[in-house]
């Protein structure tokens, strides 16, 4: 069974993205799912979704990737892929140290993520 999907890829610089995200899903209409490589570029396109009125989660779910920090108390506002920014930054660093060693370096390092929840997905995982 092949599932349908659509991929944008805008070009460098992105002048316009919010125009060209409100083009792809008037193009795409049945898309019902995203995944944004990042959480800025997720909450932009909840935000054209939303001027669209186009409902999220039950029309189009969306999950961001980097986990940005929220204030202590604030609710979480959109479902990302968390990335552990302090164990990344230790690998880094433990790999820069062994270049200029002159020691020859791993160059694919696989850390752990956690998904988190918000209200941008159904959050099927949890039930």
């Amino acid at each position: 069974m092949e599932i349908p999907y659509a991929i944008y890829d805008g070009e460098d610089p992105v002048v316009e993205f919010k125009q060209e995200i409100r083009t792809f899903f008037e193009e795409n209409p049945d898309v019902d799912g995203v995944f944004a490589h990042t959480d800025f570029i997720a909450l932009d396109i909840l935000e054209v979704l939303e001027e669209m009125n186009r409902k999220v989660p039950e029309e189009v779910q969306i999950i961001g990737c980097d986990g940005i920090k929220m204030e202590a108390g604030r609710k979480q506002f959109l479902s990302t892929i968390r990335q552990p920014v302090d164990l990344m930054a230790k690998a880094a660093v433990e790999k820069i140290i062994l270049v200029i060693d002159g020691e020859s370096v791993k160059t694919k390092i696989t850390l752990p993520v956690h998904y988190v929840e918000g209200p941008t997905t159904k959050n099927q995982m949890s039930k």
